[in-house]
């Protein structure tokens, strides 16, 4: 039961934060509706009469809406004490926050725990312990890149390859992505065996981790004075060395520039808006509508 109240408090305060209201300390209705106060949110003033409480129709549909929370919690309640073992509340919880976030059918709003904010912010820095290829999120899962220099290189990895299996028995699916991925991370100078296919036909490779540092740009000088950068990802210090590739064919007196962005995710705003300011004398670089 203290858990089933623990998610109750949870659940109403994500609701409020989520909404934009602020939680009010006080006792109940009446200190956030009392006597001749205005409901700042609503700019309406409530009635109170004896224990009584009168508010606007929003408001009380919005305390309606509560309700779901306690019906969340005692699901909560009910699994931990009725499911045939031991279930796992921390998972329970971490699925119940990236379902609310999900409620946003925002693509770029989403809940991270914690091993997998440290991880996004390994992929951000562009420096991290693992084989050294970028995965398409998508069934089958293919690789859209293999790191220069990197372990999955060495070992043969190629461009287009499927990811199907990690060790012996995790078969890679885009529910079980992020999985596989912290599988083959780890600690260095460790093996991981990754089984692609390729052609049709099964490849396995043990692939020794290694520390990988992700290069975001690739350039290089064409024919006819046509320089050529492939800009994989805003993400690291993406800009900085897009400026510096920029800089490097102009020295060798590129008379045009080709940027490939081909199978690049996106990333940093303010990275692009650097890029884009490169090419811009004045002038807003973007906006939104």
């Amino acid at each position: 039961m203290k858990k089933k109240i623990i998610l109750a408090v949870c659940l109403t305060a994500a609701l409020f934060l989520v909404s934009g209201c602020m939680i009010m300390s006080g006792s109940g209705l009446e200190s956030m509706f009392g006597s001749g106060s205005s409901n700042q949110n609503t700019g309406l003033t409530p009635s109170v009469s004896g224990d009584s409480v009168t508010i606007s129709r929003a408001d009380y549909e919005e305390y309606q809406s509560l309700k779901k929370f306690s019906e969340l919690a005692f699901m909560y309640d009910y699994a931990s004490e009725n499911f045939y073992r031991d279930p796992d509340t921390e998972l329970m919880l971490e699925y119940a926050a990236e379902g609310m976030m999900a409620g946003l059918e925002d693509p770029y709003s989403y809940y991270y725990t914690p091993e997998a904010f440290e991880q996004q912010k390994e992929d951000d820095e562009g420096k991290y312990v693992g084989i050294g290829v970028s995965i398409l999120s998508s069934d089958p899962c293919v690789i859209t890149r293999v790191f220069k220099g990197s372990p999955a290189e060495k070992a043969g990895v190629q461009r287009g390859d499927i990811l199907y299996r990690v060790e012996d028995d995790l078969y890679v699916t885009m529910e079980t992505l992020n999985e596989a991925v912290s599988i083959m991370r780890g600690e260095p100078n460790t093996t991981v065996n990754v089984t692609f296919i390729r052609d049709g036909e099964e490849i396995t490779f043990s692939i020794l981790r290694e520390e990988v540092t992700i290069n975001q740009i690739e350039s290089i000088m064409l024919e006819d004075g046509i320089g050529y950068i492939a800009m994989y990802q805003f993400a690291g210090e993406v800009e900085l060395e897009f400026e510096k590739a920029l800089n490097d064919l102009i020295g060798e007196g590129a008379k045009g520039i080709i940027i490939d962005l081909r199978d690049n995710p996106g990333g940093w705003v303010h990275q692009a808006q650097y890029i884009g300011d490169l090419f811009m004398d004045q002038g807003e670089v973007c906006y939104f509508v």
